[in-house]
């Protein structure tokens, strides 16, 4: 048993000491390494390279390239077309922003379907109900939420505009056919207010822009 004993004790001494040169060794070449010449050389080596590239990239960009007539005018033509195309876009913008501002508001789609009239927004004359699918003339059908009949005694609780061919209808409107008429008048005079409120809002500051310059 004491053979045994000493056996074990000499092995771990050898380990400790293989691995103690070990250590040492590892750490010698470590410090070899950080403290070597050339590894401290390698970020100045970094930069010179990044600057060397710098310069030829700045060289080329500034010299003379020699190119034919022909090449220069596609590349003329190639430059110009996508400026052409903005122009031409910037033009349609307001073309059709000057054509909204000035047609007059005499049809807009209310209540579910399309109502044109004479005259303007702010007053509104001969105001007729029409279908958005087919543009049918719609039909006004008067109704009660009674299903009864009505007539002199049993006044209609809603009133709607049908479309004979499609089935459109529009929203129910309180009362009868008069009282439709006058809230849609209400509804495109109260739009005409708001769409002029706006417009007004939008060219007075172009308006201030330019006195601004001039």
């Amino acid at each position: 048993m004491v053979f045994r004993l000493n056996n074990l004790m000499s092995q771990e001494d050898s380990h400790f000491i293989r691995n103690s040169i070990i250590a040492l060794v590892v750490g010698s070449l470590i410090y070899a390494v950080i403290t070597s010449s050339w590894l401290r050389k390698i970020p100045t080596a970094i930069f010179s390279f990044i600057k060397h590239i710098i310069s030829l990239l700045f060289s080329w960009l500034s010299s003379n390239i020699v190119m034919p007539k022909w090449l220069i005018c596609i590349l003329l033509i190639l430059a110009l077309y996508p400026i052409f195309k903005l122009f031409k876009y910037i033009i349609k913008i307001y073309k059709k922003t000057d054509q909204t501002l000035n047609k007059p508001y005499n049809e807009d789609n209310i209540f579910g379907v399309i109502w044109r009239w004479d005259g303007t927004g702010d007053w509104p004359r001969f105001v007729m109900p029409y279908c958005p699918i087919c543009d049918n003339e719609l039909v006004c059908q008067e109704q009660r939420k009674d299903f009864l009949p009505v007539s002199l005694l049993y006044h209609p609780h809603f009133t709607k505009f049908v479309c004979e061919r499609c089935g459109v209808s529009s929203d129910e409107l309180p009362g009868d056919h008069d009282n439709a008429i006058e809230r849609v008048e209400r509804e495109i005079r109260r739009r005409s207010r708001v769409s002029q409120r706006e417009t007004k809002t939008v060219v007075e500051p172009n308006q201030g822009e330019s006195s601004a310059s001039g």
